[in-house]
C-alpha cells in the first residue's frame, strides 16, 4: 500500500479524526499502554499491532515506518537506548491526541440555565460574523434562528474575551433563562433536544452498543473510531437535561471497559 493509499485508508475508517498514519499509531500507543514489543524497531512495533488489530493491519510496513519515525524525530515516542526493549508515549504525545481527539466529560456541573446568544454584526462586518458563528459551534452552542444561539453553559466569560479582540462590543448580547424558562409550548428538555438532535445522537450511541456489545471479535481501533466519531457530535448537554434513556453513557463506560482490558 503506497503513503496516498494508507492516508486514505486511515481516514476512511476514522472518519477523518485521526487524518494520518502518524496519528493513528500514536493513538495505538495511548489507547493499549503499549510498551514492550517484539524489539524496540520499527519492524518490531509494526509486527505486534499488526497481529493485535485487523484494521492496523491493511497498512503496510513502509508507511508505518515513515509515520513510526516521524513520530521519534517529533519526540511524541521515545525508545530508550538501554534497558528493557521498550516504545512509550510520551507527555507531547498525549498532548497532541487531546487536542486532536473528542472528550467525554464525566463531570458537567451546570447553573440551572439556559443561555440565549443574540448578534446584529452588520453586513460589512460579515468575516467577523463567520468567525463568530464558528466559535459558538466550538462552545457548543445551538442555533435556534438565524442571529440567535443557545447553550446550557455560561458563555459570558469566553465570549467577553472573543468580543473584545473583535471589537463587537455592543453587538453580541448574553442574556439567560431560569429553570423553569420555556420557550413556545416545549419545556427545556424537549426544546434542547430538538435544537440540539439528541434523538439522533442517541440513535447512534443505540447503534454502536448494538453493533459491539457482547461482540467478542473486533478491531479496538474499529471500535474507537466508532465512538469518537458520535463523541465529536455529542454537546455533552448537563446530565439533568437529557433524557432518561440516553446512551451516551452507557457507550462511554462500555469503551472505557474495552480499553481497559486492552491496557491489562
Amino acid at each position: 500500500m503506497e503513503r496516498r493509499e494508507a492516508t486514505q485508508l486511515i481516514g476512511k475508517i476514522s472518519e477523518d479524526i485521526l487524518a494520518s498514519t502518524t496519528n493513528i499509531i500514536l493513538y495505538l500507543f495511548f489507547l493499549t499502554s503499549a510498551s514492550f514489543f517484539k524489539s524496540p524497531t520499527s519492524r518490531g512495533v509494526y509486527q505486534t499491532f499488526a497481529e493485535a488489530d485487523e484494521i492496523f493491519a491493511q497498512i503496510n510496513y513502509q508507511a508505518f515506518k515513515r509515520a513510526f519515525m516521524a513520530l521519534k524525530k517529533q519526540r511524541l515516542l521515545t525508545v530508550p537506548k538501554e534497558g528493557p526493549l521498550q516504545v512509550e508515549i510520551t507527555k507531547r504525545g498525549r498532548e497532541r491526541l487531546e487536542r486532536i481527539l473528542p472528550h467525554y466529560e464525566e463531570k458537567r456541573p451546570w447553573d440551572k440555565k439556559i443561555y440565549l446568544v443574540t448578534y446584529d454584526i452588520p453586513i460589512k462586518r460579515n468575516k467577523d460574523r463567520n468567525l463568530l458563528r464558528s466559535y459558538l459551534r466550538r462552545l457548543g452552542c445551538a442555533l435556534l434562528q438565524e442571529s440567535v444561539w443557545v447553550t446550557p453553559y455560561n458563555p459570558k466569560k469566553i465570549l467577553a474575551e472573543f468580543v473584545r479582540e473583535r471589537g463587537l462590543s455592543g453587538v453580541v448580547l448574553v442574556s439567560d433563562l431560569g429553570l423553569d424558562g420555556k420557550i413556545g409550548d416545549e419545556d427545556l428538555k424537549t426544546f434542547l433536544g430538538r435544537i440540539y438532535k439528541l434523538g439522533n445522537l442517541n440513535y447512534q450511541y443505540k447503534e454502536f452498543l448494538k453493533e459491539y456489545l457482547g461482540k467478542r471479535k473486533f478491531s479496538l481501533l474499529e471500535v474507537s473510531f466508532a465512538f469518537n466519531k458520535i463523541l465529536k457530535n455529542d454537546p455533552q448537554l448537563p446530565f439533568e437535561l437529557l433524557a432518561k434513556d440516553w446512551q451516551g453513557k452507557k457507550a462511554y463506560d462500555f469503551f472505557l471497559r474495552l480499553t481497559n482490558n486492552f491496557k491489562r
